[in-house]
């Protein structure tokens, strides 16, 4: 009988954590645009790692990126800061 459970390394590698300033490399924003982002619910959340650590998961950036409109799209949307 087939599942479509995903195989153990797949599961780690869509769960592989990254640092902000990983996060800070790809995408195009400052650290306290992001934490406004993060905060209005517009930007996946951090896990919290440790007492001081926090890391996001890379696939959650990486749709999250892959959302974004393209330039030149009609539905383009800028990305501000704005609340």
């Amino acid at each position: 009988m087939h599942t479509n459970q995903q195989t153990p390394t797949a599961a780690l590698l869509s769960r592989k954590m990254i640092r902000m300033a990983d996060v800070l490399k790809i995408v195009p924003a400052t650290r306290q645009t992001l934490y406004r982002w993060i905060e209005n619910g517009r930007f996946p959340k951090p896990v919290k790692l440790g007492d001081s650590v926090i890391g996001f998961c890379e696939a959650e950036v990486i749709a999250w990126l892959d959302a974004r409109p393209r330039a030149g799209q009609k539905n383009e949307t800028p990305m501000s800061d704005e609340h």
